[in-house]
């Protein structure tokens, strides 16, 4: 039917495991399946990333048979504040003075808007940038490998440009067809620029 309307991509909305907050964009874990979307319940955590793998690796290549891809949502700018990596990786997140963990916010006007529910990544100035950096592409690389082929990027300006451009270089390397595609939703014009020599 999406393929009779002339659509080369379908993209979906964050799939992964949320937190307490149950929001899609709350990621309590990146390497497992909101339970919504399993067809089984009561699954060991083995059991569950299997199945759901194989579901988004049918999932593409059904598509790919229509000659079309498929594009997920990409966000690395924060995890859910009850996500395993605060405490594995408390020094890939951002601290205020007495060390609490900060919370990702916005301006909608004048109104500044907090996200309680998530913990926001250091993604410039951690001091193990280079295995939180190596943890994100390895994360894209699992996906590219069961079919997906395009990066719906969250809030592509809270995220430094260098890291957009080590992510999209080596991913490209190895799937030079994948697409990657910014987010730049309340993102002024002198940011919004900034992101576009990163291979957006």
């Amino acid at each position: 039917r999406i393929k009779k309307m002339e659509f080369d991509y379908i993209y979906v909305n964050p799939f992964h495991l949320t937190g307490q907050s149950n929001s899609d964009y709350s990621v309590k874990d990146y390497y497992r399946y909101n339970p919504l979307y399993l067809p089984k319940q009561g699954l060991s955590v083995e059991e569950e990333k299997a199945l759901g793998d194989e579901l988004i690796a049918k999932f593409c290549s059904e598509a790919k048979k229509k000659k079309m891809s498929v594009m997920m949502d990409l966000v690395i700018n924060h995890t859910a504040t009850d996500s395993p990596l605060v405490l594995e990786h408390n020094n890939w997140y951002c601290h205020d003075a007495s060390g609490r963990i900060l919370n990702p916010f916005c301006m909608d006007g004048d109104t500044k808007v907090v996200w309680e529910d998530l913990a926001e990544i250091d993604n410039l100035h951690s001091p193990d940038r280079d295995n939180l950096w190596k943890y994100w592409l390895d994360m894209i690389l699992h996906f590219c490998k069961l079919g997906i082929r395009g990066f719906r990027c969250d809030a592509v300006f809270m995220i430094p440009k260098e890291l957009w451009c080590y992510l999209i270089t080596n991913v490209k390397k190895e799937y030079p067809d994948t697409f990657f595609l910014g987010e730049t939703l309340g993102c002024g014009l002198e940011k919004t620029i900034t992101t576009l020599n990163a291979g957006f």
